[in-house]
């Protein structure tokens, strides 16, 4: 694309600077009401994406809004799984944009096209992935109500594995009180907002009067879409969708992918319920349901997302969300749904203190019990192996099977689980430890954890490089180095050596400047005033303290000093 044309598409132009550090580059991609552009950060030495409101929209106030919106609430996110902000800002016609991470890859739109249907675990794989952000933003009371393929965008992680990144927040909804549609003149209640194919019922009503139950809904439609290639209510118009989704059963998987577990089937339709309060709770009982369907990773991803419900107080425990679900393979195991600690039931005002105790004890326990038949479904599935039971009523294990227990490895060694130690590329893990080099993620330098996940440490002041913290200064700083020399620090962040000034000028604050005549005695009344002189700067009175025979002419700003203060 031209430089003319990215001017009418974003509002830049090509090699523009913004802020003073972002050079344009390219334009990305283009929506109904933004465009995304490549740039260059030019003092991190980085890649970014930066994102604006197509000219077209800026006379919307609602639009801007909603752009502010976005970028306020990705940053909340801290979830990998989200595509990060780090930076916003304006044109000088009051345009907003807002600095992104850049990502490599291709959203899942593009991906299932390439591909075609995908098989089972991968397409599981993708969507629990998704689910840690949106678990994330439901935890903060954030319903994104845009969830679709061209909003997952795949990149290769650090392992070289598949990664999930969710995009756009645009028209994400706030649940949290104050936060309404109507705090910001948002007023057009009835005003249909997300992508037809993905919508809930409810939004197709009225995007205000959803909540998180609205993304499940989306989700089950991507799986859907993923597993088929098709979405379950496909229509010529908006007219026609909207009554296929409200009026219309879904279609079952296994009419378009026979080979699909009946039990995954019935995942996709409890979420495509149209009554709400039939689909799943929460994403922590979706994931639980369809992990066993998954890679290894699904379980590690699925207990991730109940514990980031559980620990904002929206899930009780991971045995809870299986409650009322068929366990695929069998039976759900029968348990109780535990109420967040420190909270009573109906008729327990007496000994509630014990009760929490009792819960707490029994939630430990529920969970062990799920997990351990989590693990054992999920082996079946993908080996089709059954296992035997010991007398004891133990499973006992077949010679050099794995499974995996949390982040570790686990192999059989005369019919007993022997745990292994956490590698990269096992059960989750991303890294090993004690083993993998630390790395950089812009500044910030990190190491590998004892699960086998990456750590953020500090920031460096200067840059980061092979997992350390460089250089002695940021690049393209200058300082001063004599009386009339100045340095500029290079692109690996090092002083470069002194550049002389000319003759009638003096180093001041790493910059060369004309020195002061001093004034004449004998002036007559046409001379010019002089100027008087400058008073040392801090950076000056700094120096004084390095150097004791520091001193400052009060008539020329001269200054002298010794070299070796700035070595």
């Amino acid at each position: 694309m031209g430089p003319e044309s990215m001017q009418e598409v974003a509002g830049v132009r090509e090699g523009q600077v913004l802020a003073g550090k972002y050079r344009v580059e390219r334009v990305l991609g283009v929506g109904g009401m933004g465009a995304v552009v490549a740039a260059y950060h030019v003092q991190l030495d980085m890649r970014v994406a930066i994102k604006f409101l197509l000219p077209a929209v800026l006379q919307s106030r609602e639009a801007i809004v909603r752009f502010d919106q976005e970028a306020r609430r990705a940053v909340k996110i801290t979830s990998d799984h989200v595509a990060r902000v780090f930076d916003v800002g304006a044109l000088e016609n009051g345009a907003p944009y807002m600095v992104m991470e850049y990502l490599q890859g291709s959203d899942l739109g593009a991906f299932l096209r390439e591909r075609g249907p995908l098989p089972f675990d991968e397409a599981v794989d993708f969507v629990l992935q998704g689910m840690e952000a949106i678990a994330e933003a439901h935890a903060l009371g954030i319903v994104h109500r845009d969830l679709k393929p061209a909003n997952l965008f795949c990149i290769r992680g650090a392992d070289g594995k598949p990664f999930i990144k969710v995009l756009d927040f645009g028209i994400s909804k706030a649940l949290s009180p104050g936060s309404g549609p109507t705090r910001h003149g948002m007023t057009a209640t009835a005003a249909i907002m997300g992508s037809p194919y993905y919508m809930s019922p409810e939004q197709m009503e009225s995007s205000v009067a959803v909540d998180a139950r609205t993304d499940t809904w989306a989700l089950g439609v991507i799986l859907f879409e993923l597993l088929t290639g098709q979405v379950p209510f496909p229509g010529q118009g908006l007219p026609e969708i909207c009554s296929r989704i409200i009026t219309r059963p879904p279609p079952p998987l296994r009419e378009h992918r026979p080979d699909a577990p009946e039990e995954l089937q019935t995942v996709i339709t409890t979420c495509l319920e149209k009554d709400r309060e039939r689909r799943y709770r929460t994403v922590a009982e979706l994931a639980m349901a369809i992990a066993p369907f998954g890679s290894r990773r699904a379980k590690v991803s699925a207990e991730r997302i109940v514990d980031i419900l559980q620990a904002a107080g929206l899930a009780a425990s991971t045995a809870s969300v299986l409650n009322t679900r068929e366990w695929p393979g069998g039976p759900a195991p029968r348990v109780e749904t535990i109420p967040p600690l420190g909270t009573t039931t109906p008729g327990a005002e007496h000994g509630a203190s014990k009760g929490a105790w009792v819960a707490a004890g029994a939630s430990l326990a529920l969970f062990a019990a799920v997990a351990g038949a989590f693990v054992l479904r999920s082996r079946a599935h993908r080996a089709g192996d059954t296992g035997t039971t010991g007398e004891d009523g133990g499973r006992a294990c077949e010679s050099n099977a794995k499974r995996c227990a949390g982040s570790a490895p686990e192999v059989c060694n005369d019919g007993k689980w022997v745990t292994g130690a956490v590698a990269e590329g096992q059960c989750g893990a991303v890294c090993t430890p004690a083993v993998s080099h630390a790395r950089c993620d812009g500044l910030v330098v990190e190491t590998c954890g004892p699960t086998g996940q990456w750590l953020k440490g500090d920031a460096c002041p200067f840059a980061c490089a092979e997992g350390a913290c460089r250089g002695e200064c940021a690049a393209g700083a200058t300082r001063c180095a004599a009386a009339a020399e100045v340095q500029t620090c290079s692109a690996d962040w090092q002083w470069g050596a002194g550049v002389a000034c000319d003759k009638s000028n003096v180093c001041r604050d790493g910059a060369c400047a004309a020195t002061v005549a001093p004034a004449s005695a004998g002036a007559g009344p046409g001379t010019a005033p002089q100027r008087p002189a400058p008073s040392p700067s801090p950076a000056r009175a700094a120096r004084a303290d390095c150097d004791p025979n520091y001193t400052v002419d009060p008539e020329t700003g001269a200054h002298k000093f010794k070299p070796w203060c700035f070595r």
